[in-house]
């Protein structure tokens, strides 16, 4: 029965695994790299942990999310795992960070929070679809 689920090898849908995954990957690269430049970026997140009454240090396990994450999704090593812990990090940036946008739309129709959703949705379908060929360690 799961057979009926398989598809045939494809180059076409290993090359789109690559560029979503490389794509996620640079992008939140950046974000990580910022923020090893300059820590008072994490400092400002801090009022939103404690809100929560979470630990301060919390917010520099962001750079799990945005260095180390992005690290395994380019070389495609834990390809799954990498997907899930964007997701997970989008999901807390989203509840924790913005609250108060969380159900907002912007001016001109657009989600308030459409960068994390994006961010959000992509680590998942990350997880879902695994490196492809194109990895050092496929999954």
């Amino acid at each position: 029965m799961l057979d009926d689920f398989q598809e045939p090898y494809s180059q076409g849908n290993d090359a789109g695994k690559l560029i979503l995954r490389l794509a996620v990957a640079i992008l939140l690269l950046l974000h990580g790299m910022a923020k090893l430049q300059n820590p008072d970026i994490i400092k400002a997140l801090a009022p939103s942990f404690t809100t929560f009454s979470l630990p301060i240090y919390i917010a520099w396990l962001a750079l799990v999310g945005e260095l180390l994450a992005p690290l395994l999704l380019i070389t495609g090593i834990f390809t799954r795992l990498a997907g899930g812990l964007v997701a997970f990090q989008m999901a807390l940036v989203m509840v924790l960070g913005n609250t108060s946008e969380l159900f907002s739309f912007l001016p001109l129709g657009g989600y308030a929070l459409e960068l994390q959703a994006m961010f959000l949705f992509a680590g998942v379908s990350i997880s879902c679809l695994g490196s492809g060929y194109y990895a050092l360690m496929r999954d």
